[in-house]
Order: C-alpha cells, then structure tokens, then sequence
C-alpha cells in the first residue's frame, strides 16, 4: 500500500465508523519552509473546529509494521481528545479587541518561506522573519495555533506594527522563556519518551526498577542520560519557552539574551536548532565558528523535521554592547 492509498484507505474507515455523524476531510496543508503534509480533518456538523492531524507518521508507523485497525483507533482518539481540549471561540477570534489577547509571535526561515511571506505580515530579523499567530490553548500535544494572515490583518482592521507590540506585550506571559542546561533538558525528553511509551504498552516497567510509582521512569532516564554523556559534563544551553511551542521566538523577548549571558557567564553563539529551541553555546565552549556552522547542518539534515528548520546560520550575542549579529 503506498501512502496515497492508506490516506484513502483512512478517509474510508472513519467515514464508515462516523457513519455520516461528522464530516471527514484530506487536504494538503502548506506548513512553515513549503512543506506540505496531509491533513486529515474530523469535524461535527454543528462544528467550525477541526483539529488537523497529520497522515504522513501513522504511514510511517504501519510500513515498520504497525496494524491499520491500531492507527485507526489512535486517531479516532485524537479527533475526540484535541477537540475537547482546544479553546476556541469563532466569534471571539473574528473581533479584534477578543483576538489580540491571544496574539503571539514566531521566527521563520526568510529565504525558505518567500511565497508564504507574501501573504502574512511579517518583520525581517536577520536572515529569519517574524510572523504572528493566534495561540489555540490544549490539544493533545499542548497547544494548536492559527497563523494570521492579510486578509486577518484586514478584517480587524489593523497592521503590522500594531501585532508586533501586542505581540511582543502577549508572548513574555503565555510563552514565557526558558533557560535549561543540556542535561536537564535531555532528562526531560528521556522521561517523556518513557512514559509515552508505558502508557501505549510498548514497554514495561523493568524488574530492577519495580516500585508503586512512576519514581523508575525518572531513574530510567537518568540512567539514559548518563549513557549519553559518558562522563562529560554538559555546559551547553537550550533556550525554549514554557510550552517548547516556537520557542526560539524568545530571543526577540526584551533583555531575554542579557539574561541568559548572566547565567552563561558571558557572550555566547546561538545555533537555531529548529523553531522551537535555541542551542547556547558560551564563548568559551566554542572552538570555531566553522565547526558550530558543521553542527546546525548535521542537525538539521538528520534530526529536524523539514517544517521545523529555522535556518543553517550561527549567530553571536555579545552582552557588553548587547549585540546579535550572524557570524
């Protein structure tokens, strides 16, 4: 079964499942750097929402062998879980004075986005752009978003440099920023693989970890975590928000990168590890700037997805004179 028939082959069975109850929708989706997956929509009648879920894992999940009835029944799921989470209200988003306190930011690729930018207002920062979205709280993953295009900018009745300010004035609170070490934020990614695990039965809990609680997952992952350094002590930073939802818009947040040289002991080089995440590294971690340069690629080529590359360049914040400027 190639992909094209298993989205076929999807559509199908949650039409005869819903049996006429809701509408069932594929369409292709345009995402961030041109991407564009299939997205499969499940919306009541008396419905505007439908959350997108997104078809191009689950083919992956069965080509490696997962059954088709096991992926209907996760998404089935989703439909139910992400809609019953989701915050919305239509109507509060089509007046301006309701939908600016929802109003947040997000930084872009610029070169790999040029059609999209014709089409959203944006600011240039560096070789990336700045673009506004409504944040959607809940949701299976934490939060959905509804990118504000011109057309949205001209039903309120606004423009660019009013959504920055509001933007700018939103985010701080709703996404606040983050700074981690490495290693704390590795454990935490370790941890929530585990217990995604648990919960979906892929795993047990191992005989040497036995206990009442969920205490095994957290010495699990440190375990892990140990294995992956191999005795080197981590000094390298991830700047995210909260949510870890576009998060490497907080660099843009005010006096943000002075903060963190605070904490780093100094200047720094910022590798735009994906949308989400920056990875810090102080001055006096770095050997080269040639060789940061050799791992934003290699990050990028192996372990970004393609809609969440932010870019391939490094950049330098020097906290004397509070300057940002791409190597």
């Amino acid at each position: 079964m190639d992909f094209k028939e298993f989205c076929d082959k999807v559509k199908k069975s949650l039409k005869d499942y819903y049996a006429g109850e809701k509408e069932v929708e594929i369409r292709n989706v345009t995402k961030n750097n041109g991407v564009v997956l299939q997205g499969l929509m499940v919306k009541g009648k008396d419905s505007n929402l439908a959350p997108t879920i997104y078809l191009e894992s689950f083919f992956e999940q069965y080509s490696s062998g997962r059954t088709f009835a096991d992926i209907i029944e996760e998404i089935i799921g989703l439909a139910v879980v992400n809609k019953e989470h989701l915050v919305f209200d239509p109507e509060n988003f089509e007046m301006f004075e309701k939908a600016k306190e929802h109003i947040v930011m997000k930084l872009i690729n610029t070169e790999l986005n040029k059609q999209l930018l014709k089409d959203v207002p944006n600011f240039p920062f560096h070789d990336m752009s700045v673009v506004f979205f409504y944040l959607i709280e809940g949701g299976e993953k934490g939060n959905a978003s509804i990118l504000i295009n011109n057309v949205h900018m001209g039903t309120w009745k606004t423009d660019p440099d009013t959504l920055y300010e509001i933007a700018l004035k939103n985010a701080p609170v709703m996404l606040p920023a983050r700074l981690h070490k490495m290693d704390s934020l590795m454990h935490n990614i370790f941890l929530d693989d585990i217990r995604r695990k648990f919960e979906s039965g892929v795993i047990n809990c191992p005989a040497e970890y036995a206990s009442a609680d969920d205490s095994w997952m957290e010495s699990l992952a440190d375990e892990m975590l140990e294995m992956m350094k191999n005795g080197c002590e981590s000094r390298i930073f991830v700047l995210t928000n909260r949510e870890k939802y576009f998060g490497a818009s907080c660099m843009l947040y005010d006096n943000v990168l002075k903060d963190c040289a605070e904490q780093t002991g100094g200047g720094f080089y910022i590798l735009p590890s994906s949308v989400h995440e920056l990875i810090l590294v102080p001055d006096k971690m770095a050997d080269d700037v040639d060789s940061l340069s050799r791992m934003v690629r290699e990050v990028n080529d192996t372990q970004v997805e393609d809609d969440e590359i932010l870019g391939y360049s490094v950049y330098h914040y020097e906290p004397v004179d509070n300057l940002l400027r791409i190597c």
